[in-house]
């Protein structure tokens, strides 16, 4: 937890490295702006941090001085900004953030690293991304969303776009469909009408476009290749 700044005393019941019992920390006017519990030296128990008007706006639990079980923390005005959960002192678990009063992202761990699929939430409660963790690397499909409907599709592998990606019409039908190999595209880009019938064919390797792109008619016919001038 942050030390309360400024600090003007600390009444430990014990000495050095041996503090055992409850430990308050006061600011100048002598108000508790933390409470912590040592055993033997150690952090050991429920930890508070208050603000001026000795409201807690953090809250942790503590195991033989490292983080164990759930934290909170509120802004100055109470309000919850985000609630993690720790074990042997790593993130283990759902965190949880906030932004205005509501839900504005969770996020799994395990062992410290993101692992599962993490979400973010647009300011109406509907899921605006989300992505597949394994281990701390983005892994499979993440999704893009707007006004709750998807918007963008891509596969990563390794925490690299590799794989198709995929943009969107309000219709639900693909508007682009790309390929990617580590991070670059590769391979054929093909944009498409509102009605599915597609409009452009380019193609990439290794990021660079090589030959000319192709376009289509309104019929999805492909055009022929104007002549160049000499």
């Amino acid at each position: 937890m942050p030390e309360p700044n400024p600090v003007a005393e600390t009444t430990p019941p014990g000495a050095g490295d041996e503090v055992h019992g409850e430990v308050l920390t006061r600011d100048e006017s002598g108000r508790v702006r933390a409470r912590q519990s040592f055993v033997h030296g150690r952090l050991h128990g429920e930890a508070l941090a208050y603000d001026a008007a000795g409201v807690v706006v953090e809250r942790a639990r503590f195991v033989d001085g490292e983080l164990d079980g759930e934290t909170e923390l509120r802004d100055e005005n109470s309000a919850l900004v985000q609630r993690l959960h720790y074990r042997h002192g790593q993130l283990d678990g759902e965190a949880v953030l906030y932004g205005d009063g509501r839900e504005t992202a969770r996020i799994p761990y395990r062992e410290g690293l993101r692992h599962g699929d993490l979400v973010t939430f647009d300011a109406a409660g509907r899921p605006a991304f989300k992505a597949a963790y394994e281990a701390g690397v983005r892994q499979g499909d993440a999704f893009w969303y707007v006004h709750g409907r998807v918007v963008r599709q891509a596969r990563y592998e390794n925490d690299v776009l590799h794989g198709p990606m995929i943009d969107y019409y309000a219709n639900g039908r693909a508007r682009e469909v790309a390929q990617y190999e580590n991070d670059q595209l590769h391979g054929d880009v093909v944009r498409y009408h509102e009605d599915g019938k597609p409009k452009e064919r380019l193609r990439f390797e290794a990021g660079e476009q090589v030959g000319e792109p192709v376009t289509y008619d309104r019929h999805g016919r492909a055009r022929k290749p104007r002549g160049r001038r000499p």
